[in-house]
């Protein structure tokens, strides 16, 4: 994705929409990606921050990824009530 957006390419270029559509696929759980599976993650935790993080570089008004943070900015903001840190 890096490379495409720095060949000057868009989410309206059909190289971009094709990974859009296969992250999308990734992230609805109907497909999975091709990358090997690291072991010592929760590599499928990774991978949703990684994609959605993407989708939403590429076009930040995607439904799919937009609920994937919004369920991030709940974690992230639980652990900061009250101004301390809970976790």
């Amino acid at each position: 994705m890096r490379r495409l957006l720095i060949l000057g390419l868009d989410k309206n270029d059909v190289p971009i929409q094709k990974a859009l559509k296969y992250m999308a696929l990734f992230l609805l759980g109907e497909t999975e990606l091709r990358d090997r599976k690291e072991k010592k993650h929760d590599w499928e935790l990774l991978t949703r921050l990684f994609v959605s993080t993407w989708v939403r570089i590429i076009d930040s008004n995607n439904s799919i990824a937009n609920l994937e943070a919004q369920k991030w900015a709940k974690v992230i903001s639980a652990g900061f009530e009250g101004d301390i840190f809970k976790f």
